[in-house]
């Protein structure tokens, strides 16, 4: 599918848009490259503002039988107007419910994307076309969805943006790899992609501005974003970046292990496979649910082993070939400036692993190891020595856990800890190395609420996907908020929308935003902290950040 201009396509569907534009009052046509869609009209709960829902269009072939593992595949065309007036299903999934128990759902045929557009399609041709903004969800890429329930946009339409949330496949599913060309690994993201192609293709017929498209996730959502932004495969289909809670640099983002994963998995099937090829074919050949079940147990098995690794259901590093998303780890990219130098938005919560799905794993890792230094040490590092090892281990073993022992250290020294080794430390250094060669505005989101965790367990700080719920309109999202909260929700939506209508989140002084300057980082390492008030300041988290870049300069290994 080729994203050029094509004036005489534009024209065609122009045309489709006058004479399909209202069916009847409920439900909306327009059309794609790929045929007619039926849509339904909306309003914002924030505003009543009317919108158009195209739900559960699809982007890819369904990824069963045979395409099961393999890259995705553009959707044929279709005859006849589509229904996208109901959500499809999510993709296979086990949604953790605790850390030993999981709920299956959803399916293997699930690369569908929602579009969501303030412009109607009979006043597509008329208007000014509108900024996009393309949200890739988070959820360790094992669970997640981009469901309306989930993911409302209706704040963010309410600014007049063109919303799309795209699916991916997930666990197995989406990140097996045997580490060779006979599985390379990451459909994942390779779904993503193909999803970015099919909006720039598509985004103008909805009223969205094609030429202006950002993209933004949390959590491994960030991760995805950043390896989007770490590839030319998608050179021209988007134009800003914004990563909230992850990028591809923490050291969560890359299963280092592949093959092991794969073949720990096999073992737990009862399959003996001779050869990888052998071992893809047989693993196509079980039920879907069986596989994804058994994949998350083998995984977070493996996880439990060795929690500092990397995630064991994740994307990868490929062999080189002309379809590979990541061929080297991402530092190396962001040292050199090997990306697409788009503007950035990147930031974390103040303390993110405050109830964290993973804690307990962590809490049971820490107390299986006993503390001992040379299991401390994560991947980003990349050390094997014993010597560096110890010594690293030694130095953050004493700094965050001091002589306490195993048995002896709580969740307020584990947390800030495990915080910081997995998302704020990387985070803000993906910030400043790329800041090298592009705009980026830093951020930590330190407002305290309990719109952002209702069952908060600490007040040291904002947790792990609590920014979502001051972006989205949920279904567990409180009726009544309070106004330092409302305030708080909307700064962020301003802040968010205007970097994707302009490239910088405070192009001019605001009221809302009580006039700041939010300062892209520069010879400073600047960054806005998000509170009650909105206040620019310097060097977050400077004591830990300083000590982990001495102890980077001095022991990560780089080859």
């Amino acid at each position: 599918m080729k994203f050029v201009c094509k004036n005489v396509y534009t024209f065609v569907l122009l045309y489709v848009h006058a004479t399909f534009a209202t069916l009847d009052s409920q439900f909306y046509v327009t059309g794609t490259f790929n045929g007619l869609v039926k849509g339904l009209k909306q309003t914002t709960i924030t505003s009543n503002k009317p919108y158009y829902a195209y739900l559960g269009v699809p982007f890819a072939n369904p990824p069963v039988g045979n395409l099961r593992f393999e890259p995705p595949q553009p959707v044929d065309n279709w005859s006849g107007i589509l229904d996208a007036t109901k959500q499809r299903d999510v993709c296979n999934q086990g949604v953790m419910l605790s850390i030993k128990a999981f709920k299956m759902l959803g399916s293997e045929d699930c690369l569908y994307l929602n579009i969501y557009t303030p412009i109607s399609p009979q006043d597509v041709a008329n208007e000014q076309p509108r900024s996009v903004m393309v949200w890739i969800y988070g959820g360790g890429f094992f669970e997640g969805d981009n469901t309306h329930d989930l993911y409302n946009p209706d704040l963010f339409l309410d600014q007049d943006i063109v919303v799309v949330s795209i699916a991916y496949r997930l666990g197995i599913l989406g990140f097996f790899s045997t580490g060779d060309m006979v599985q390379p690994g990451n459909n994942g993201l390779k779904d993503q992609i193909l999803a970015l192609k099919w909006i720039k293709n598509n985004i103008r017929t909805f009223g969205g501005d094609p030429e202006s498209i950002t993209i933004f996730g949390e959590s491994v959502g960030a991760g995805s974003v950043s390896f989007l932004t770490e590839t030319p495969l998608t050179n021209g289909l988007y134009h800003r970046a914004i990563m909230q809670s992850g990028t591809s640099h923490c050291p969560w983002a890359i299963n280092t292990r592949p093959r092991e994963v794969a073949y720990h998995i096999a073992d737990l099937l009862g399959i003996n496979a001779t050869s990888n090829q052998d071992l893809k074919d047989q693993l196509k050949s079980i039920d879907a649910v069986q596989l994804q079940a058994m994949s998350i147990t083998g995984t977070f098995q493996l996880l439990g082993q060795k929690a500092f690794g990397g995630l064991t259901a994740a994307p990868v590093i490929e062999p080189d070939h002309p379809n590979a998303v990541i061929t080297k780890f991402p530092y190396y990219r962001l040292k050199s400036g090997e990306f697409n130098q788009v503007p950035m938005m990147i930031g974390y919560n103040s303390m993110e692993v405050i109830d964290f799905v993973l804690l307990p794993l962590f809490h049971s890792y820490l107390n299986n190891i006993g503390l001992a230094s040379q299991n401390l040490v994560p991947i980003s590092f990349h050390l094997t020595d014993p010597t560096s090892l110890q010594i690293v281990g030694d130095a953050l073993k004493q700094y965050y856990f001091g002589n306490l022992s195993s048995v002896a250290f709580t969740d307020f020294q584990a947390i800030p800890f495990l915080s910081d080794l997995y998302f704020v430390i990387n985070i803000i250094e993906t910030a400043e190395l790329a800041s090298k060669y592009t705009d980026v505005f830093l951020y930590e989101l330190s407002f305290l609420s309990q719109l952002g965790n209702p069952l908060r367990p600490y007040t040291i700080g904002v947790g792990h996907a609590e920014d979502l719920n001051y972006l989205f309109t949920r279904i567990t999202s409180p009726p009544v908020i309070t106004t330092p909260e409302a305030l708080t929700q909307a700064r962020m939506i301003k802040l968010w929308t205007n970097f994707a209508k302009f490239g910088n989140p405070t192009p001019d002084e605001d009221e809302l935003l009580q006039n700041v300057k939010w300062r892209k980082i520069d010879e400073n390492l600047n960054y806005l902290d998000i509170g009650e008030n909105l206040n620019v300041s310097v060097n977050p988290h400077q004591n830990q950040y300083t000590f982990w870049m001495n102890l980077y300069s001095k022991y990560r290994q780089l080859n």
